[in-house]
């Protein structure tokens, strides 16, 4: 059982999307770009032995019922998904899955969009716990190793008691090589 199921939300069309290298949002031939951001941020839980999945909804042209299938038969501690300012509104929806299945899965939406307008995008679900305003693998890293204290992680716009509430900035990361490779193979 994975800690942590990193979501490539499903395509909003059926030639899929591009949520990452710039967020230009739809294809318009039939193609996908794997989801580095995911895979980065999963090889660098892999160097910290912090074990977790990959779901690529946009290759698999997954459904959101395929969504949901897998987050129960995973059943992580986290949920991160990624989104784009033409998606958010498709996007959100992962949290609502997530929560579905076990309001005690922790979600957090990543990306540029989230990084501009946490606080709207907080206020789209009451399902999505957090948004990532800083580079998302080190603060999903710490996220997990604090055992899920969004208090005490910087690089969160967070909900705590319906206010919302704003950490500090993570530090900016000045070594890519502290990363590592992402994964070369993923399950799903």
């Amino acid at each position: 059982m994975p800690k942590v199921l990193l979501i490539e939300p499903p395509p909003t069309n059926k030639f899929g999307n591009l949520r990452t290298l710039g967020s230009i949002g739809t294809f318009k031939a039939d193609m996908a770009w794997p989801p580095l951001e995911l895979m980065i941020i999963s090889g660098f839980l892999k160097k910290h032995n912090i074990s977790s999945e990959i779901f690529d909804g946009v290759t698999l042209k997954a459904s959101f019922d395929d969504v949901k299938n897998i987050i129960k038969e995973l059943q992580p501690e986290l949920v991160v998904f990624t989104t784009s300012t033409p998606t958010i509104y498709h996007d959100i929806k992962i949290a609502d899955i997530a929560k579905s299945v076990s309001p005690k899965i922790k979600t957090l939406a990543i990306g540029t969009h989230v990084m501009a307008e946490p606080e709207d995008t907080l206020s789209l679900t009451s399902n999505l716990d957090a948004c990532c305003i800083s580079e998302s693998e080190p603060v999903v890293l710490n996220l997990v190793k604090s055992g899920f204290d969004f208090k005490n992680t910087p690089g969160l716009f967070y909900k705590e008691a319906g206010a919302l509430k704003k950490n500090k900035p993570e530090p900016e990361v000045t070594d890519l090589d502290i990363f590592g490779f992402p994964p070369t193979t993923r399950s799903h």
